[in-house]
């Protein structure tokens, strides 16, 4: 059980719980509207992602972290999509996505990260930026140049759009990844 002084989770029943995601090291549980709940298989890796949520608890670009136990994180659920899910039904990047992408490098960028998030980490959100699950992954796989999310973007006949509207639209950007065009 975790308890803070708004959240009390019981873990004993998650089968009855929606499941929101797999990865390789856990199971994303829906609570409720506004909390999920992620069961790690490796307790070290749980407190490693822990330690993150710690760190980086200001930073506006992951969930809001509410408390742990040996094998699980209670965070705040985003709502969205993902822009893997979102790019596998065909759809192209918006001016309003574009601009979504490009402020999450800009916030990352505040915050110190140097962000190279796998597509299916990135949530599309009714916010001004992308918000960023998984904050293990996204640290662990911090570069200068996001190659992950530019390799998906290739993929799916994107990438030239994102750096054409990087390039008019964030510069700092532009030369921070040594991108040309």
């Amino acid at each position: 059980m975790a308890k803070n002084k708004q959240h009390l989770v019981r873990l004993n029943n998650m089968a009855k719980l929606p499941i929101l995601g797999k990865g390789k090291y856990g199971i994303v549980y829906k609570i409720d509207d506004r909390i999920c709940v992620k069961i790690n298989k490796d307790p070290e890796i749980n407190m490693k992602e822990v330690e993150l949520y710690r760190i980086y608890r200001d930073c506006p670009l992951f969930p809001k972290y509410y408390g742990c136990g040996e094998n699980y994180i209670v965070m705040e659920l985003i709502k969205g999509e993902s822009l893997k899910s979102y790019l596998d039904k065909g759809a192209i990047l918006t001016r309003n996505i574009l601009r979504q992408l490009v402020m999450m490098f800009e916030e990352g960028a505040k915050a110190g990260l140097n962000l190279n998030p796998n597509a299916r980490h990135i949530i599309l959100t009714s916010r001004k930026y992308a918000r960023l699950v998984d904050i293990e992954d996204i640290i662990k796989f911090s570069s200068a140049k996001p190659f992950m999310l530019m390799n998906r973007l290739n993929k799916y006949a994107q990438k030239q759009a994102f750096l054409d509207y990087v390039n008019h639209n964030s510069k700092w950007l532009m030369a921070q990844w040594e991108v040309k065009i």
